[in-house]
């Protein structure tokens, strides 16, 4: 059997090996289309029962997603905001008393 035939019951499919990537990728697309891909949930956000995302309950976690959205708004891109992230921070001590 050649290898781009295809038996019509169903028993035997044989594809050119260069099609299986393209297979792959159409299987994918299609779970997508499904809503049965599982991806991972960004930090600070959380998946909900209804298969949703929310932000987390934390407010910590809240505070922290939210400074870096307006840290994005005010410096306009993400290699700015990874820079200012990346800038050492100085603390002057506090004394108790």
């Amino acid at each position: 059997m050649a290898h781009d035939e295809v038996l019509q019951d169903g028993l035997e499919i044989q594809r050119k090996p260069a099609e299986a990537p393209y297979m792959l990728l159409e299987a994918h697309r299609e779970k997508v289309r499904r809503g049965k891909v599982l991806t991972l949930v960004p930090v600070g956000y959380v998946r909900t029962e209804d298969d949703g995302i929310e932000i987390t309950p934390d407010r910590q976690v809240q505070e922290a997603v939210r400074g870096i959205f307006q840290k994005f708004r005010e410096l306009g891109s993400i290699r700015q905001v990874l820079l200012w992230l990346s800038t050492p921070v100085e603390y002057s001590p506090v004394f108790a008393g």
